[in-house]
């Protein structure tokens, strides 16, 4: 009995007890002020959330080739890009959008610009690293 008891405390004091706190919601700023890669995604997920949030199976099939053949959205890549494992390609980006009802062109233009600034931000990023080099 005492032996139950001692391995019953054991268990007891090993089991990790957690919190879950709710995560502070985090806006992307409006279209025209993305400039970091991080900017980009949110406003992507945030934009898919105001659609509606369709699965990335609907968003592939609202970018499907015409006659078949494929979609210029493959729902594994928009995962990818989705959760961050992926740069967003301009392409990529144009037919998301338009997926997610983005159809206005002075809008499209916004993202599309958009992507040029955090593309030229991971430019300079890249261009700003310093290696050392053995001799």
């Amino acid at each position: 009995m005492a032996r139950k008891l001692w391995d019953k405390a054991a268990r007891a004091k090993m089991q990790v007890h957690s919190i879950t706190v709710p995560a502070l919601p985090r806006t992307a700023p409006a279209v025209p002020y993305i400039n970091e890669p991080g900017e980009l995604l949110q406003a992507m997920r945030e934009l898919r959330l105001s659609a509606g949030q369709p699965s990335l199976r609907v968003l592939e099939e609202r970018a499907a080739v015409p006659g078949g053949g494929g979609s210029f959205l493959p729902h594994s890549t928009l995962g990818a890009v989705l959760n961050g494992t992926r740069h967003c390609t301009k392409d990529l980006l144009g037919h998301f959008i338009h997926a997610c009802g983005v159809t206005r062109t002075a809008d499209v233009r916004e993202w599309m610009k958009a992507w040029d600034r955090v593309a030229r931000y991971r430019g300079e990023a890249a261009a700003s690293r310093t290696y050392i080099t053995a001799s």
